[in-house]
């Protein structure tokens, strides 16, 4: 079990967030992250900044130009916390966000029935993800292409009930567990179903939890709170204007 003293620092729990998240192409530098996976998803196809204070956004920007142009994909930052400083600089240099989010935590005490999860094949998971997102086409090509190559810490899961309405993706490192691409089938949704999945989840030992969500999806972020998450830190996305 875990507690709020013993809380993993935001970079740690960024670092998880990242290695969830396959990437063809990445260039750690310590303070930042470059990432490119075809532009498919924000957090694989940008760079991540972890501490803002050390970068001067200038020099930053134009190695993100460089670094986008070099992989074709869109140029974006993922800045974490909330730089003041920084985020002027970068709105003077003509970036804007585009969207914010939040890094929820919470210790692992369980709650509910853990044996309503159960492990799926990772071609079941995929095919259930392309299904309830309705992805087709090059987008399904390049989406089975990243995740195809999740690492042995990923953990997809289906929900062991009711036809298996809803599935996840777990990320395991360090006794802490993530919990990513929760979907509930469209036409099942409205049943309660994600409450009763997140609180399966939620029984699965671990030191605790962590998940990424929007910023203005206050239905899920109650949600999470309800069920003991808190806010850990928030990142937000920058682009140039356009």
């Amino acid at each position: 079990m875990s507690d709020r003293s013993t809380m993993p620092e935001a970079s740690t729990i960024d670092r998880w967030g990242l290695n969830a998240m396959p990437a063809f192409v990445e260039v750690d530098n310590g303070n930042t992250v470059f990432r490119a996976a075809g532009g498919f998803n924000y957090r694989n196809s940008s760079v991540t900044v972890f501490d803002a204070t050390k970068e001067d956004a200038s020099l930053l920007v134009n190695e993100v130009l460089a670094f986008s142009s070099q992989h074709a994909i869109e140029p974006v930052l993922r800045v974490l916390g909330s730089p003041s400083t920084f985020e002027a600089d970068l709105e003077a240099l003509g970036w804007r966000p585009f969207r914010r989010c939040l890094v929820m935590t919470r210790p692992g005490t369980p709650t509910g029935n853990a044996d309503d999860v159960a492990d799926l094949p990772l071609e079941d998971w995929l095919d259930l993800q392309v299904r309830h997102k309705q992805i087709s086409g090059k987008d399904e090509e390049l989406f089975r292409q990243i995740f195809g190559n999740l690492s042995s810490a990923a953990r997809p899961i289906v929900f062991a009930r009711d036809n298996r309405p809803a599935s996840a993706l777990l990320h395991q490192e360090d006794g802490w567990l993530g919990l990513m691409n929760m979907l509930v089938d469209p036409e099942k949704r409205g049943m309660g179903l994600g409450k009763s999945f997140l609180n399966a989840i939620l029984s699965l030992p671990s030191k605790g939890f962590w998940l990424q969500v929007f910023i203005e999806n206050t239905p899920a972020i109650k949600l999470y709170e309800s069920n003991g998450f808190t806010t850990a830190y928030p990142y937000c996305y920058w682009r140039q204007a356009r």
